[in-house]
């Protein structure tokens, strides 16, 4: 969150309350919703022979092992274990997940850039909110 204030050049509360105005969510909700949507495609992309649904979740920022298996089956209707194990052509759910509008607000320009699978999204995020809100 800190790095978040010093990039925009706003206070903690301030940037609370804009990005809940032009996302209709938190910033630690839209943050996970980034890490799950980079694990998907880790998990996608790893050899299943090689690769673990644990060290995927930990190199993609999700402490709580448990925790991130319900969260990812909950927004992507399956256990990450089961989409390890999926066919390549899977990725094609997360391109649909990715056309989804990122803002609701048609004040807020919101890009999700997923071009490279094997490297964190890139998000780029044009909002026209006022620091006085």
């Amino acid at each position: 969150m800190e790095d978040l204030c010093r990039a925009t050049g706003v206070g903690v509360r301030t940037l609370q309350r804009g990005f809940r105005q032009c996302f209709g969510m938190t910033v630690t909700i839209y943050l996970k919703g980034v890490r799950l949507d980079a694990a998907y495609r880790d998990l996608i992309a790893a050899n299943p022979s090689r690769d673990t649904v644990t060290a995927i979740a930990l190199r993609n920022g999700c402490g709580h092992v448990g925790r991130f298996s319900s969260e990812f089956r909950e927004r992507f209707g399956q256990l990450p274990r089961e989409t390890l194990r999926s066919e390549p052509s899977a990725f094609g759910r997360l391109r649909e997940v990715a056309r989804r509008p990122l803002c609701p607000v048609n004040s807020c320009n919101a890009q999700l850039d997923l071009s490279n699978h094997r490297q964190a999204p890139q998000v780029r995020l044009e909002c026209s909110w006022e620091q006085g809100m």
